[in-house]
């Protein structure tokens, strides 16, 4: 599959969660994706530094989270994997990224008990150690995260049909149809009925 017809298939399908799609879809519509992401990330960067913000790239990954998710679920199909198995990269980047979260606050409040700021006088290590360790599963959270998926996306597709539906490109099979019925017209057969004669108001042989 080329790279227009990749992208073509995925907005077709946009949020189409059945079906199959074979790894060249996924990966060119990631790449695509991608270089959108760095375009969107350098507009960001040029109107910031004039207006102070810029929503490009999270309007971005609003609108193409949705296809993104699809076409991945598409492609577990493809391999002959559930879709939910997409709840295991999904969950694991959740994670890593709540758990940032919590660590860098963790580390903002050890940073300022460990400053003149706190009223307490204490140092705040024990908070500044917690928060680095949180960092630490974070970051082994997004590992196995980026390995799971990297995993389940390059996994070859399923031979033939399988129970999401056949492989893309296949041939779609002819559908049966009943045969003609016959047609149900007059009969050109031999005639059973009277025959009549050339004034064809009575049948020869004894009048009626």
């Amino acid at each position: 599959m080329s790279l227009p017809d990749a992208v073509r298939s995925v907005l077709r399908q946009y949020a189409g969660f059945s079906g199959r799609a074979p790894r060249s879809e996924f990966w060119w519509w990631f790449l695509v994706t991608l270089v959108l992401g760095l375009v969107a990330g350098t507009v960001d960067l040029a109107v910031a530094a004039v207006v102070g913000v810029s929503p490009f790239n999270l309007l971005l990954a609003l609108a193409l989270f949705l296809p993104t998710l699809a076409v991945t679920v598409r492609r577990l199909h493809d391999s002959g994997l559930s879709g939910w198995w997409v709840l295991l990269v999904y969950g694991l980047g959740l994670a890593s990224a709540v758990v940032s979260v919590v660590a860098v606050v963790t580390l903002v409040v050890g940073a300022v008990q460990g400053s003149d700021l706190a009223p307490d006088g204490s140092d705040g290590g024990a908070a500044l150690t917690v928060g680095l360790v949180l960092l630490g599963v974070a970051a082994v959270a997004a590992l196995f995260s980026a390995i799971a998926w990297l995993v389940l996306m390059v996994r070859p597709s399923t031979p033939g049909a399988n129970q999401y539906g056949p492989p893309h490109g296949a041939p779609t099979p002819p559908q049966w149809a009943p045969p003609a019925a016959p047609p149900y017209g007059p009969s050109y057969g031999p005639s059973y009925g009277p025959s009549y004669g050339p004034d064809d108001t009575q049948p020869f042989g004894r009048p009626y």
